[in-house]
């Protein structure tokens, strides 16, 4: 079968496309704005992808500033708690040894006391030993 539809060869009908009927160098003009058209698609999804990954970053380094920033409040904050309780436990310490040692010196004021009678006629005593 031939389907050439009774044309002949002829060097005008080479540069006939083949199903379309327009001229190849009109279908190379159109096949090269098709590729400058994906080249300045692909160029803009390039610097969309590009301003995508900005913000994506700029959000990461702002949460991760937030996650820092609330860490040091919390380290703050349980550096407060443990400063007050060692405050705390300092000042009950303080407290217990002060105690202990008014407890002792109230001992030694009541021993001297008790024993101040006897100091003075021990002194009575060795002042006229020597007198006489």
């Amino acid at each position: 079968m031939n389907f050439t539809l009774g044309l002949k060869y002829s060097p005008g009908l080479a540069r006939l496309a083949p199903l379309g009927g327009l001229p190849v160098t009109s279908m190379k003009s159109d096949l090269l704005m098709r590729i400058k058209d994906a080249e300045t698609a692909a160029s803009q999804r390039q610097a969309q992808a590009e301003a995508e990954a900005k913000q994506i970053l700029a959000e990461a380094r702002r949460q991760a500033e937030s996650l820092l920033a609330d860490a040091r409040q919390q380290a703050d904050f349980a550096y407060s708690a443990k400063l007050e309780q060692a405050r705390k436990q300092a000042e009950a310490e303080a407290k217990k040894t002060v105690a202990g040692g008014a407890q002792q010196a109230e001992a030694a004021r009541k021993s001297f006391q008790s024993g101040l009678p006897q100091a003075v006629q021990r002194g009575v005593k060795l002042i006229e030993g020597r007198l006489g």
